[in-house]
């Protein structure tokens, strides 16, 4: 598997943490009590029960779940599975996405939604989801992975671009919307 924004891992690497939505690799040092990857329907059982295996082996008890999240029915399900296991959340990292380049008129019209639905609607799904337990507890992190595609269009990029300046303004429009409860929201690009 592979890690997206490592760098925030070594953060957590002091905290004992629930994590949601990481997909992992054994090469960094864990210190989490808890940890969920959420991952995408064609990632191999393999893969995930070797990243299970790896954080276990670091003294984490991890657990995963595979659905697709840009089909809200399944975040729904496979996130109650989740929280059945951990009874709750610290930090969630939305960092799932796709991409696809060509010019604004030759791209087909069910690639732009394909991206929108996973990069935009899978977000919004998941953190729908979430939120809850970390408003329950009155404090949490949400990190959102977006791009610098999200702060500057280029040529051939503009479903791409679309849906990650619509990450950064979901993202500034939550943080203001949950920062009573103690919730950060922080935007990576």
């Amino acid at each position: 598997m592979h890690i997206y924004g490592a760098f925030v891992l070594e953060k957590f690497a002091e905290h004992s943490l629930t994590m949601m939505g990481w997909e992992i690799d054994n090469h960094w040092p864990l210190d989490l009590a808890q940890c969920v990857m959420i991952a995408a329907p064609h990632t191999s059982n393999w893969d995930a029960l070797y990243a299970r295996l790896a954080l276990k082996a670091l003294g984490v008890n991890a657990t995963y779940a595979t659905f697709d999240i840009g089909n809200y029915e399944e975040v729904k399900k496979g996130i109650q599975e989740i929280m059945n296991t951990f009874n709750t959340v610290d930090i969630l990292v939305n960092n799932a996405g796709i991409a696809a380049f060509g010019s604004f008129l030759e791209m087909d019209v069910n690639q732009w939604q394909s991206i929108i639905q996973t990069n935009v609607m899978g977000m919004y799904y998941v953190t729908k989801e979430v939120l809850p337990y970390l408003i329950a507890n009155n404090q949490g992190d949400i990190f959102n992975v977006s791009s610098t595609a999200g702060l500057a269009g280029n040529q051939n990029t503009s479903a791409y671009s679309a849906s990650k300046f619509a990450v950064i303004g979901m993202s500034e429009s939550l943080m203001k919307e949950v920062r009573k409860n103690n919730i950060r929201v922080c935007t990576l690009t």
